[in-house]
């Protein structure tokens, strides 16, 4: 139930972020950690030498 009700409180917490600031500033930051995520996967796999194939998410 912990993991539960914190996940209730992380979408409570993004909801009002996204009221809260104008859109685009939203969508820029979702975007800027995909792309950090991206980054950090590729570094992982270059680490752990694992070929690593490029996707669109969708």
């Amino acid at each position: 139930t912990y993991l539960r009700e914190r996940c209730a409180t992380e979408r409570e917490r993004i909801a009002r972020i996204r009221e809260d600031f104008a859109q685009p500033v939203v969508a820029t930051i979702e975007t800027r950690v995909e792309e950090v995520r991206g980054e950090l996967l590729d570094e992982v796999a270059a680490e752990l030498e694992i070929g690593v194939v490029a996707t669109t998410g969708g």
